[in-house]
């Protein structure tokens, strides 16, 4: 007991276990060439002597940190703030380290590898670009560490949320189509995979077709995802030709939030003059005027499922497999849509969504 109170060092544990102190260092920090015997004998004085010089040496001899790394892409957007106060709610017992990365997928892989120095035993994530190869995550899951993706990964498997985004396309169009909106702009997010349309792209062709809207009546635009965004692309849409649609999708509410600036800017009433839907439902939606109307993704409910599911597959370890978090959307009507007239699809089809 004497040897207890005694602050220990990285020799004492050396002296102890009969080995050089370079031999503990590389125990502590994982060393591929270290023995198992050796790694035994070290963790077992580690253990008992209850050695705990830095938050490595208890993360080594628990096994685990107590440590999860959020890594965020915008954690500017009111969404993933309500996000976040779910998932913090959740995850008291654990240390939350977060990372901004700005739609950066190099700002990404630092945040993903210093949390690996720093041995997380688990990483929430919204990638800068879910569809590249990631192998910063990839490395992250042979490691056998936890991950709960808000997006579906290319090549990485892992739990992630399915946002069940052509169902939210579809949703958006039919709402306008069955009000009798024929020339519909979509106002979408970056461009995921080149030559390839995202899913609610996707969704909104797919509504087109069931109601029998021509396809050059209605437009697509890469527009990004900030409110400054959906600003310069609805201000150069109004400012050619205002009336070339009756109605704009927009992939989310801040960008909706930039597109109602424009249309004051140019004096479009909306939805007087021009028919408005968002995403996300952001608090930012009801209080717009008028009120936006928007699909609700549940947000907290997803961090709660987000939050059970990560601290699952810490204690599951290999055993556990990966799952995806379904999200049910729902449209919720508000004053930003006009009703021109009320048109039902011209076949209706079994949408397996």
């Amino acid at each position: 007991m004497a040897t207890n109170e005694k602050k220990l060092t990285m020799e004492d544990i050396a002296k102890i276990c009969g080995v050089a102190r370079s031999t503990v260092h590389a125990v502590f920090t994982n060393k591929p060439w270290v023995t198992e015997k050796t790694r035994n004998k070290v963790m077992d004085v580690v253990q008992k002597l209850n050695y705990s010089p830095c938050p490595i040496a208890k993360t080594l001899a628990s096994g685990l940190s107590g440590l999860v790394g959020v890594v965020i892409r915008d954690l500017t957007n009111p969404f993933y703030d309500q996000f976040l106060e779910r998932v913090e709610d959740l995850l008291k017992d654990y240390v939350i380290v977060y990372f901004n990365t700005r739609h950066d997928p190099r700002r990404e892989a630092r945040a993903v590898e210093t949390l690996m120095g720093y041995r997380a035993d688990g990483l929430i994530i919204a990638p800068a670009r879910p569809e590249l190869g990631t192998t910063h995550l990839t490395n992250w899951v042979r490691q056998g560490r936890a991950l709960v993706s808000m997006d579906r990964l290319t090549g990485t498997d892992s739990n992630f949320v399915d946002l069940n985004d052509r169902h939210i396309g579809y949703m958006a169009a039919e709402h306008l189509f069955s009000h009798g909106h024929r020339r519909v702009c979509f106002f979408a997010g970056p461009r995921q995979r080149e030559h390839h349309d995202d899913e609610r792209v996707v969704g909104f062709k797919m509504c087109m077709l069931d109601y029998g809207i021509d396809p050059y009546d209605c437009d697509t635009i890469r527009v990004g995802l900030g409110w400054e965004n959906g600003y310069r692309a609805a201000s150069k849409l109004l400012a050619h030709n205002r009336d070339a649609f009756t109605a704009i999708i927009c992939g989310n509410d801040y960008v909706a939030g930039g597109v109602y600036k424009a249309a004051h800017g140019h004096g479009v009433r909306i939805p007087d003059d021009l028919s408005v839907i968002g995403c996300d439902d952001i608090d930012l939606a009801s209080v717009l005027g008028p009120s936006l109307t928007t699909i609700n993704l549940n947000v907290r409910d997803i961090g709660e499922k987000v939050a059970l599911t990560l601290p699952e597959q810490i204690r599951g370890g290999e055993d556990f497999k990966c799952v995806s978090i379904p999200v049910s959307p729902v449209l919720v009507e508000r004053e930003s849509v006009k009703s021109l007239s009320r048109i039902a699809p011209r076949q209706a089809r079994a949408r397996g969504y």
